[in-house]
């Protein structure tokens, strides 16, 4: 059952990789939206719950079922006195967008917030790993999952021209705003990955492999990852994680 992380530089196509991916392994395939989804779906009525436990539930919904029970765990865990966190926590917590959570202020408060998040993170990552057969696109998988035997890392890069064009093509924007944006989300998935891991997210020894989609075309690229990630052979040595700079 393979397991297959990817880190992406911003308009090089990994989360369609992954898709691609995942349609030729049949697994799951989890993102920021699906995750989002899952967190909207916990304060959902007892109604509409009971109504998908009658019918085969979609990926979204067994995460929406994890977090059900993970809260139920850490209330049962939870010491007198330490703060209760509830549906609507985490909802906060997961569905904050990450430009807002690199740049808020290193507070008492938002220690405590960090801490909660990357918790929850972690144990999402990790359960979703555990069922196995799963394409996981960003959340710092690659670091969750590093002595993981089985996960198969994965990171996407593509020429900066090429970048552009996609991104100025896919948000209708100009060559100049579209550099812009480029620049923005790339800087802030680095100063996500060194707040929460303490990693540099373009160190390629935190993957199996670094793919350039500016040269492999998509459909070549996303056989060669599904059959390099089935074939990993579980003995496979796992190095120290390394630190950021």
């Amino acid at each position: 059952m393979a397991i297959v992380t990817i880190a992406r530089q911003y308009g090089a196509g990994g989360r369609a990789l992954g898709r691609e991916v995942a349609g030729l392994l049949g697994a799951d395939f989890m993102d920021r939206e699906i995750l989002v989804a899952a967190a909207h779906q916990l304060g959902a009525p007892v109604d509409v719950v009971e109504a998908r436990d009658e019918r085969s539930s979609t990926f979204g919904e067994r995460l929406s079922q994890f977090l059900v029970s993970f809260l139920e765990r850490s209330a049962i865990a939870s010491s007198p006195g330490d703060a209760f966190m509830g549906p609507m926590d985490v909802e906060f917590l997961l569905t904050r967008n990450p430009e807002e959570m690199v740049k808020a202020p290193i507070t008492s408060a938002q220690q405590i917030n960090d801490k909660r998040y990357k918790e929850i993170l972690e144990a999402v990552v990790r359960e979703v790993a555990a069922k196995g057969n799963v394409v996981i696109v960003g959340h710092g998988a690659q670091v969750i999952l590093r002595h993981l035997p089985t996960a198969f890392h994965l990171y996407v890069v593509a020429p900066l021209e090429i970048r552009t064009e996609t991104i100025m093509r896919d948000e209708k924007l100009s060559r100049e705003a579209a550099i812009k944006r480029i620049t923005d989300v790339d800087s802030v998935r680095g100063d996500w990955n060194r707040r929460f891991f303490r990693v540099d997210r373009d160190d390629p020894r935190l993957y199996d492999m670094v793919l350039n989609t500016g040269r492999i075309p998509m459909e070549t690229a996303a056989r060669v990852i599904a059959e390099a990630a089935s074939s990993l052979k579980e003995w496979s040595p796992c190095l120290p994680l390394p630190k950021a700079r």
